[in-house]
């Protein structure tokens, strides 16, 4: 996974699925007499629950815009404290959340430790530029040029992850093309830094998916909608059996 966009090609097969269930029946990986080596297992290790083709799995693109929205903000605040000190990252930080703020109108939600909320990630996005211009004050200049090629990147990115209107080919060329230069310009320049599980979906098994089925939006729509309408229907259900209905 930290070899970022250079991981693509070695996504598991459902046959590879099918093996670790038949190999995995009576225990997992480690019940074995010779344990074996990741390129055999595929980090498979116990028998899986279910058999569901790889090009079945949708990425879901709002847990991803949260959570490399909120990575990016983090690497900013700890490459002024791999460059300048604590002291001087606790300044950057007080003033980043002022930008924040007053800049980009954003807050961080009252729960769930103070991250951002959909929107307020989509506007932070928009608006990257004020916070690449805000560090720029506290790194070395090559620092700063690469975190703003990563919010550039970031920002071709964001429309065509999060919308429901099918891609065009150039499109997801260009997809392809930059969340690759998003995810490998940051890991390659701080070397603190490493490919999180939601950089590593951005980066490999993203524009897969975008160019089988042309569009990455629908899919987590598709499943909210879908979990409302069976709690809809378990809710009706209970209610005509008289029972107290309870969520999921």
């Amino acid at each position: 996974m930290q070899a970022g966009s250079q991981a693509r090609g070695t996504l598991r097969t459902l046959s590879d699925y099918k093996e670790a269930a038949a190999r995995y029946a009576g225990g997992g990986i480690a019940t074995l007499d010779t344990p074996l080596s990741v390129d055999a297992h595929f980090c498979i290790v116990k028998r899986p629950l279910l058999l569901v083709d790889p090009t079945h799995i949708a990425p879901a693109p709002l847990h991803v815009t949260l959570g490399i929205t909120s990575y990016l903000l983090r690497l900013g605040i700890e490459a002024v404290s791999f460059y300048g000190g604590l002291p001087l990252a606790d300044v950057y930080s007080q003033n980043l959340a002022r930008t924040l703020r007053y800049g980009v109108g954003v807050d961080a939600a009252p729960y769930l430790g103070g991250s951002f909320e959909g929107r307020a990630c989509h506007k932070i996005g928009e608006r990257l530029g004020m916070v690449s211009n805000l560090l720029s004050r506290y790194v070395l200049v090559a620092a700063a040029e690469v975190y703003s090629a990563a919010c550039e990147a970031w920002q071709a990115v964001l429309p065509v992850l999060n919308r429901t209107r099918p891609a065009s080919a150039d499109e997801t060329k260009a997809f392809r093309r930059d969340s690759a230069r998003f995810v490998d310009g940051m890991t390659a320049f701080f070397p603190w830094s490493t490919v999180t599980p939601k950089l590593y979906v951005l980066c490999c098994h993203a524009p897969a998916f975008l160019e089988l089925f042309w569009s990455m939006g629908w899919s987590e729509n598709c499943c909210h909608d879908r979990y409302r309408w069976l709690l809809r229907r378990r809710t009706a259900r209970r209610v005509r059996r008289g029972k107290q209905c309870s969520l999921c």
